[in-house]
């Protein structure tokens, strides 16, 4: 298993995109026995360091990230649509808003900038997942290329039905 970090690029905007400092220091401390903090985060750590190695923020959002935005935004019309999202009636529609042409989290956020711009700090974990290692398989042969592991993977290249063209920049393993 690979642990992913997200791209530098997308992590700059997503930092821009909320107006936050990105070296402002971030540290967790556990407020439920029955929740506890994550083993493989490095704590105290930067806001930045946060965004690239541990949490998915490009990941298609589920209905809770839907009902955590409708609560930080102060327009009527985000509210009207974010509470539709979240409808048991509204189901076809955030699916097609979303799932269908995997909008990331990210791309959401942009869509709704008034509850972008009032998302406290302390709710990111609660909005993003943290990021899942990825498999991978050694095609090598220890025989054809000895002293050298080749690893095999998959590059996924689809469009989507956005009216706006976008670079799927994905999340990639460190280096």
């Amino acid at each position: 298993m690979v642990k992913p970090r997200n791209v530098d690029e997308v992590v700059q905007e997503f930092i821009t995109l909320l107006g936050w400092d990105p070296n402002v220091i971030f540290t967790l401390k556990q407020s439920d026995e029955g929740c506890p903090l994550p083993s493989d985060l490095i704590l105290p750590s930067t806001l930045h360091h946060v965004l690239t190695y541990y949490l998915d923020i490009q990941c298609v959002p589920r209905k809770y990230f839907f009902e955590l935005l409708m609560n930080f935004t102060q327009s009527d019309l985000e509210k009207e649509r974010l509470t539709e999202f979240c409808s048991a009636d509204g189901q076809d529609e955030v699916y097609t808003y979303c799932n269908r042409v995997r909008r990331t989290s990210l791309e959401v956020l942009m869509d709704f900038p008034s509850a972008t711009s009032h998302i406290p700090m302390c709710y990111l974990f609660d909005l993003f997942p943290v990021m899942q290692p990825r498999a991978f398989s050694i095609a090598s042969s220890a025989i054809a290329h000895p002293g050298t592991i080749q690893i095999l993977m998959a590059v996924v290249n689809y469009q989507t039905q956005l009216v706006k063209a976008r670079k799927l920049a994905g999340i990639i393993k460190p280096s």
